[in-house]
């Protein structure tokens, strides 16, 4: 989801110190700003903005995190924008990563808030999918995949990790699993055959926790995750036990789409509706004031995913050589 992010410089200076320039998924700075979308009135969702018979928006979430923390986190975005499109929009959380991707091809979730991954397999399933938007977390539209390991490990680089448990986050999980995954092909290591075991932990949370706890050697979360639960008291994380053993690359943020059955005239005003929220006004930082690093969405293109594209296609080749299940599909 989940909402992975560039490391505030007050809050994580060592991580910062070591960040490469911003790439994949950054606003390109020399390209002028889109005009601000309209606001008001022209808002509000029209019974021919809908689909036929239809009353409320549903919200499909991936579980990055547990339902009762993306419920407190995301339920005020949800309440804003029911206020916004007039409609009553039902946040509605998946039990995991593909399950999202399967309800919104089912047309059981009307707009989806995918992870970079999901967004590639849900346009793969859902090819005329309507792409809304773009989420930024902290002002950034990329972040990146961390490796970590332990602070007294002895690993100094990703070839150490051989013969070495490796907790990933998810199947569908683009800085959890593509990309790491990825980055062990490139140095040399096979996930399928030069890893001891490994262990999808549902949740970067959940992959943090099993590292601090001494249940792996290694594993794969994103940057935001080291700022989220940075002294977390009510889960007992101590990020001063771990370091970052390599970086796996950077990542657009997450997509957010519509289904296909949703008339072009209702995109239109949904994806204005989540363009006119984000941090710059103080309406938009109270609506977001639990919605963590989040800080608002931008107009989104296709081909921003091209990089997590290319990543799959080179995962999956992999892959296909011992017979494992499309990237995504059945791999616990």
């Amino acid at each position: 989801m989940r909402r992975l992010a560039l490391l505030p410089l007050l809050l994580v200076p060592l991580l910062l110190a070591c960040e490469p320039p911003l790439d994949a998924g950054s606003i390109a700075m020399h390209q002028p700003a889109p005009p601000p979308p309209p606001t008001g009135a022209a808002l509000l969702l029209q019974p021919e903005d809908l689909p036929p018979g239809q009353t409320v928006l549903r919200l499909g979430v991936t579980p990055y995190s547990s339902p009762a923390a993306l419920t407190a986190e995301l339920q005020p975005i949800a309440n804003w924008l029911t206020g916004v499109l007039g409609v009553q929009v039902q946040l509605k959380i998946a039990s995991n990563y593909e399950d999202l991707v399967a309800q919104f091809a089912a047309g059981q979730v009307d707009v989806a808030l995918f992870s970079p991954l999901s967004y590639v397999m849900a346009r793969r399933r859902v090819p005329d999918l309507h792409l809304l938007a773009q989420t930024l977390s902290y002002g950034a539209a990329s972040y990146t995949s961390y490796i970590l390991v332990r602070v007294d490990d002895p690993a100094q680089g990703l070839r150490d990790l051989k013969g070495r448990r490796m907790a990933w986050v998810d199947p569908f999980s683009t800085a959890g699993y593509l990309f790491p995954y990825d980055a062990l092909l490139v140095a040399g290591v096979d996930p399928e055959r030069d890893l001891r075991s490994t262990l999808f932990a549902g949740t970067h949370e959940a992959a943090l926790a099993a590292l601090v706890a001494g249940q792996v050697d290694a594993a794969a979360v994103s940057s935001s995750t080291l700022v989220l639960k940075r002294g977390d008291p009510v889960h007992g994380l101590d990020l001063g036990s771990v370091r970052i053993l390599a970086r796996a690359g950077r990542i657009p943020y997450d997509a957010t789409c519509a289904r296909p059955a949703i008339p072009v005239s209702g995109v239109r005003k949904i994806s204005w509706a989540l363009q006119n929220l984000d941090t710059r006004s103080q309406q938009g930082r109270a609506v977001l004031a639990t919605a963590e690093g989040i800080t608002g969405w931008i107009p989104a293109a296709d081909d921003t995913y091209d990089g997590v594209r290319a990543a799959l296609v080179r995962v999956q080749k992999h892959r296909d050589q011992f017979g494992r299940p499309e990237v995504g599909r059945a791999t616990r």
